[in-house]
């Protein structure tokens, strides 16, 4: 099996807890600042992505069945924004 990548641009402007899913599983999870980029395992091709706010733990953008290699959130017009590459 081959592992899947994800790589994550926070461009928002708070720290971004980032966790991918596959169904129920948790498979990987990163804390990220303003401005980092993180690499992860998301285990199969097709998986579901979380971001929370660091400090509250409160949802602040999802994405389920994704494919994608590449995800960025950012903050645009006071709504945080998923965009996936």
């Amino acid at each position: 099996m081959v592992e899947e990548l994800v790589t994550f641009h926070n461009k928002a402007n708070i720290r971004v807890q980032a966790q991918i899913y596959t169904g129920r599983t948790l498979v990987s999870t990163c804390l990220a600042k303003p401005g980092e980029i993180h690499t992860l395992q998301c285990g199969l091709a097709q998986h579901d992505i979380y971001f929370r706010d660091a400090a509250t733990g409160l949802e602040l953008a999802r994405k389920r069945d994704s494919e994608a290699a590449t995800v960025v959130l950012s903050r645009y017009q006071g709504h945080y924004i998923l965009t996936e590459d």
